[in-house]
């Protein structure tokens, strides 16, 4: 996890939906690739792939309860694999998330 992220709250842990999201983009960097394996960022956080899917869920423009999500990310389903990427949206709340 970066140093950004652990100190974004002041000594406090970022929520994690903020933790996912900072992962997400680092291993699009670190891979060069616009989609990453859920098993990557579980590898990465220490979570379980299910409350990976879960969170990035809802962080993404899928309609839960009538009420469509905020599009930070896309995720799918290939050949077996859930892959997740930052869409440009979710670059721009990232970006201005960062630490001054």
């Amino acid at each position: 996890m970066s140093e950004a992220v652990e100190e974004a709250a002041e000594g406090e842990p970022p929520p994690l939906p903020v933790v996912l999201l900072w992962t997400l983009s680092q291993e699009q960097k670190e891979r060069a690739e616009s989609q990453i394996p859920l098993t990557r960022i579980a590898k990465k956080t220490g979570l379980g792939v299910s409350v990976i899917l879960r969170e990035f869920t809802q962080l993404s423009d899928a309609v839960l309860g009538g009420t469509p999500g905020p599009g930070l990310v896309h995720v799918e389903q290939q050949d077996g694999r859930w892959l997740v990427g930052l869409t440009h949206t979710g670059h721009e709340v990232l970006a201005g998330l960062r630490p001054a």
